[in-house]
């Protein structure tokens, strides 16, 4: 879309409140980059890569310059700098700062061809073994989730629209990705990016 990029920058300045997301400060993903431990170093990559696949898989669509190599560590380090530069407050949300730094930089995304995402097999396996808040998982999760708000609101529309609150719990999100993907074997190895928005369309349609 020819738009996306110029209103990431002014919607990336909204407090954003993602589902399943409690208030995440910027400054909290600036101390997780800093990699004071692999915990942290994992949890950077996790929240980075799952606003910047959602963006490489539904956005970019070959429409706007993109690059032939996948995430890695030197998407990290321009964020540590980038993040060191932001005067984005703490009362604002980490996602923003994020959305904000691939918006600077659209030529840097990954052509939506580019293989390294991660997989609907790899992020079922993760969030298996540990869905809590200070997870890969959440952290992936809650950056995708936040990413596809914001491509909600680009295209005017809804994807799912699950019953009562918005915000659902971590087990019932992830029972429904596994439900999911073990229905259809072959989807374990398709992006994630896509597969975990799928999931939560069809459980909740709209």
């Amino acid at each position: 879309m020819r738009t996306i990029f110029a209103l990431l920058g002014l919607l990336g300045l909204m407090s954003l409140s993602p589902a399943q997301a409690a208030h995440f400060p910027p400054s909290a993903i600036i101390k997780v980059c800093s990699f004071d431990s692999d915990h942290d170093r994992a949890n950077c990559d996790a929240f980075l890569r799952g606003s910047l696949e959602r963006f490489q898989a539904a956005a970019v669509e070959g429409k706007v310059r993109c690059r032939r190599e996948a995430f890695g560590p030197g998407d990290v380090k321009d964020f540590q700098q980038f993040a060191a530069a932001s005067t984005i407050p703490d009362s604002g949300e980490a996602i923003a700062l994020t959305f904000n730094f691939w918006a600077s930089r659209p030529d840097k995304i990954p052509c939506s061809d580019v293989a390294g995402f991660w997989t609907n097999g790899h992020l079922l396996q993760l969030c298996s073994a540990d869905n809590s808040g200070g997870s890969s998982c959440k952290f992936y999760v809650t950056a995708l989730m936040a990413a596809t708000q914001i491509e909600e609101v680009l295209r005017k529309t809804q994807y799912f629209c699950p019953k009562g609150s918005p915000i659902r719990s971590d087990e019932e999100a992830l029972d429904n990705f596994r439900s999911w993907v073990e229905a259809d074997p072959s989807r374990a190895n398709a992006p994630a990016a896509l597969g975990y928005v799928d999931a939560m369309i069809a459980a909740f349609p709209c």
